[in-house]
């Protein structure tokens, strides 16, 4: 009897395709997501998992920048474990356009994070940590500091994703307490590269609690005599 599952790469790409429809329905999206879970569960290898995950985030994203829906964070709940900076670094490294690096950095950070649609996602306790949209940006500005030019890199990647707490986009304010959290838990970097966010930082402290820690913290760590932000919790991943 011929196998009645559907050809995996089609339905991969239908449920990217729909995933990514910013006029397509939660239902429908979500049943589809529960379709692909089963499947990756049946038929992809854990270790290749991740890769392959985040690759069709990236790639569905870099084919529609201006036209895609925040719905494609939910393939991130498809993941045992959170994005590791060596998946993310494996996928950008081959690139060394740096618009290309900021136009993938500038789209997922103007996402509002969700939460989990299914419950009993393989992902449900680290998802629970924090939004998996945020552990994605943590591992993207930790490969950033391992690509070449990583100062450059990472200081575009900070001073963009600050410029939106200026904005008038849904996502200005949470825009602080993210970096924050990417000041905390992501790479140690040279103080030269956070340094330059000071003067917005002194904008958003009107409105943010998170801003006026932030900016407290760098000044003292220029006041300090110190190059480098210190291990607050993060690490280098290799």
């Amino acid at each position: 009897v011929p196998s009645t599952r559907p050809n995996q790469d089609l339905l991969v790409s239908c449920v990217v395709r729909w995933l990514a429809d910013p006029y397509e329905t939660q239902g429908a999206k979500a049943a589809c997501l529960k379709v692909l879970s089963e499947e990756t569960a049946r038929l992809r290898p854990p270790a290749d998992l991740e890769t392959w995950i985040i690759s069709l985030l990236f790639q569905e994203v870099c084919r529609h920048p201006m036209q895609h829906s925040p719905d494609l964070q939910q393939l991130l709940c498809l993941l045992h474990v959170p994005p590791h900076p060596s998946s993310v670094r494996c996928l950008l490294g081959s690139s060394q356009d740096p618009g290309y690096l900021m136009t993938l950095w500038g789209c997922l950070c103007n996402w509002l994070p969700q939460a989990p649609w299914m419950s009993g996602q393989a992902c449900e306790a680290w998802c629970r940590a924090g939004p998996p949209l945020y552990a994605l940006l943590r591992a993207m500005l930790v490969a950033f500091s391992q690509l070449p030019d990583s100062r450059n890199l990472c200081r575009s990647a900070i001073m963009a994703l600050a410029a939106l707490g200026t904005s008038s986009s849904s996502i200005s304010t949470q825009a602080p307490a993210l970096l924050l959290m990417l000041f905390h838990d992501g790479p140690v970097l040279p103080a030269e590269v956070w340094m330059p966010l000071l003067p917005l930082l002194d904008y958003l402290s009107q409105f943010s609690e998170q801003a006026v820690e932030l900016g407290t913290r760098l000044r003292s760590l220029a006041s300090g005599g110190f190059w480098t932000a210190p291990r607050l919790g993060g690490q280098m991943a290799s």
